[in-house]
């Protein structure tokens, strides 16, 4: 295996391992046993988050396959619908620098396609895979219920608030957050009483929170930006 072959498997696995072992973080209170049955919208957001991952490591090692795998993954959940949750921004952090959350890119079949075939060049083979995919999305998307997904900007040292998000009593509850690159970030969800039930942490800005609440409630989705530049992320949730 070639040193580049190796690169990319290594920086696969370290895309996949924060989506592998998210359960683990769920703690007390309101945080009970694992769901018996996985719903097809917390398999849904897991999905798009993965197809994020893999869109960004598909364009650091300009790898039209990578793209590819992550097109073929999201026409399985489909286009998400748009929340409306109302932002909460903390107004202590650096905001003195305007910045336009439409910068980051909307990820859809269609442009990731697009962007394996100007890296496929003329290759004939791949271009004959990037044509069988965006037919086959074309039957299945829409077939899994999509999760919700919304966008913002986090400022420099940032905190932005979602309150009132509800989820429901034993059923897997997940948010992921992917960010522009810009900046650390991380994801934290607090019960009602303040209680931590949940984090996404670590290096990078694509972080997953998971957890099975006890009670239907209102819960409060935070994202931090440990950095210095501003971030434009998207939410999703199941």
């Amino acid at each position: 295996m070639n040193r580049h072959c190796r690169g990319l498997l290594c920086a696969l696995a370290l895309v996949i391992a924060p989506f592998a072992g998210a359960e683990e973080q769920a703690i007390e209170p309101n945080a009970g046993a694992k769901a018996e049955v996985e719903s097809p919208e917390a398999t849904g957001v897991e999905v798009l988050a993965l197809a994020d991952a893999l869109v960004r490591l598909g364009r650091e090692y300009e790898s039209p396959m990578l793209l590819i795998a992550a097109a073929e993954l999201a026409s399985q959940v489909g286009p998400p619908t748009e929340l409306a949750w109302e932002r909460q921004v903390d107004h202590s952090a650096d905001d003195s620098v305007r910045y336009d959350a439409g910068e980051q890119d909307d990820m859809t079949v269609g442009s990731i396609l697009d962007e394996a075939r100007t890296l496929a060049g003329g290759d004939a083979s791949l271009g004959v895979l990037i044509d069988r995919t965006a037919e086959t999305a074309q039957g299945v998307m829409g077939r899994i219920p999509g999760p919700g997904s919304l966008r913002g900007t986090v400022s420099p040292g940032g905190v932005d608030s979602y309150a009132g998000v509800y989820f429901q009593s034993r059923r897997t509850a997940i948010v992921s957050i992917s960010g522009d690159g810009g900046s650390y970030l991380e994801l934290y969800i607090y019960d009602h009483n303040g209680n931590l039930v949940a984090s996404g942490t670590g290096p990078g800005d694509q972080k997953q929170a998971q957890w099975t609440p006890r009670i239907t409630e209102a819960f409060v989705v935070q994202v931090r930006n440990l950095g210095n530049n501003h971030n434009g992320y998207v939410l999703r949730t199941n």
